[in-house]
């Protein structure tokens, strides 16, 4: 049943102009649960794009609507479907890893599944629950990496594990990052690393059957999650960088490969994800916590041709935003600039932050939400032409995971915590 919104305070004219002025908003929060979701690592198809208006400036104590502590800790991000929040930690006590099932509205937990796994090398500042979890109106959906090897795990909406398959080997000093993504009827999973073996899958969201497999090897193992977009309407592309090649293109329907753009620089490792503006598709490498080299190409007709390459402004562990006709870059030193995506000029740069940032920026409205590692929050003008700081929120505790937005709610994972604040408060 849709609701009716009262103003409080208005009535006669006044209320029907504030109702005219608030109409945007309204239609947001009115509409179908199913435009509110963040159904994956970045949000829809990787594009770190919702819908939150009236989120604050500077976020006060009075403004969150819960805040639940963590059983364990983890970098992977929080996704979210309908009125539940999904992601993944490992459990100190137990040795054990989960997906944990948190309630929108108030913040509880609902459920976890307990999986167990054994250790494996990754980096100081990586995690055994690094992969965030996909879902859509039946399941969730993971990837996760034990002892050299590779799995995807599908969980019913009530906490019911479904099916469990393995995806075969898997090797990375530094441990692994790539989540899994839904491209139409297709979970894709990549398992691509150095020794050879690894490859790019489509499996059976019913029952994780392998629907196909592209074998796959790299110089250095990506991190990178896979970027997905329609084409045509029923024809899904997956993008993915790495190295020798920037970025190569799947066809979702049987993993042919369409395109392949190779990389500028050898033995550099990908970390964040493909980036789409338009017809413009970006990826940068790197190592040691700093983005060397970057390419941008553009599509034409089935194809793509390399049009610029970068080395200013450009991020490694974060993700680009597209911004109308540009890209929005969040540099690992915490660097924030708009790149104009058809030649890469650089409009403006400004330093948000005087640590490290891993987290990739969130455009909601008119607003973009950054995140730094110490757990300083920077909100900024969603402008690609002008640089406008709106306001600096310090959350007292640690954060490498991307915010998601979901039901008119920023949902922030901190080093200990689950965070919510909404957006505009109209009382129904």
């Amino acid at each position: 049943m849709q609701k009716t919104w009262r103003f409080p305070g208005l009535s006669g004219k006044s209320a029907g102009m504030k109702a005219r002025h608030l109409l945007p908003a309204l239609l947001c929060l009115t509409l179908p649960a199913h435009s509110q979701e963040w159904a994956r690592f970045l949000g829809t198809n990787g594009t770190a794009t919702g819908t939150a208006p009236g989120l604050p400036s500077v976020i006060q104590d009075s403004d969150y609507a819960w805040k639940t502590d963590l059983p364990g800790t983890g970098v992977s991000s929080p996704v979210a479907w309908e009125n539940k929040i999904f992601m993944t930690a490992e459990l100190p006590e137990s040795g054990h890893r989960a997906l944990l099932c948190y309630d929108l509205q108030s913040g509880k937990e609902l459920w976890r599944q307990e999986d167990t796994f054994q250790p494996h090398g990754k980096h100081r500042f990586n995690s055994f629950a690094s992969s965030s979890p996909a879902a859509d109106k039946d399941r969730v959906y993971l990837a996760w990496t034990s002892a050299g090897t590779m799995k995807a795990m599908a969980v019913s909406h009530a906490g019911k594990k479904l099916w469990e398959t393995d995806l075969g080997p898997y090797s990375e000093e530094h441990g692994s990052g790539s989540s899994p993504v839904l491209a139409g009827n297709r979970i894709i999973v990549s398992t691509d690393c150095e020794k050879g073996s690894g490859g790019i899958l489509a499996i059976n969201p019913d029952d994780g059957s392998t629907l196909w497999k592209t074998p796959r090897s790299s110089d250095r193992t990506p991190f990178s999650t896979p970027l997905t977009y329609e084409e045509t309407p029923g024809k899904w592309r997956i993008v993915v960088s790495s190295n020798p090649a920037a970025l190569t293109c799947f066809d979702a329907a049987d993993g042919k490969v369409l395109w392949q753009v190779d990389n500028p620089s050898p033995g550099l490792r990908a970390v964040g994800s493909p980036a789409k503006c338009g017809d413009i598709i970006f990826a940068a490498i790197g190592q040691g916590g700093t983005a060397k080299a970057s390419v941008a190409v553009r599509l034409k007709e089935g194809s793509a041709n390399r049009v610029w390459e970068g080395k200013k402004a450009m991020p490694y562990v974060p993700t680009p935003v597209a911004l109308g006709d540009h890209f929005i870059f969040m540099n690992d030193g915490g660097i924030l600039s708009s790149v104009q995506a058809s030649d890469g000029t650089v409009k403006w740069s400004e330093r948000l932050f005087q640590d490290q940032a891993y987290s990739t920026p969130v455009l909601t409205g008119d607003r973009i939400v950054c995140v730094s590692r110490s757990g300083n929050v920077a909100i900024t003008e969603a402008s690609s032409s002008s640089f406008k700081l709106l306001g600096t929120t310090q959350l007292g505790e640690p954060c490498d995971s991307t915010p998601a937005v979901a039901g008119g709610r920023l949902i922030i994972r901190t080093a200990k915590r689950l965070l919510c604040i909404p957006g505009a408060k109209i009382q129904p």
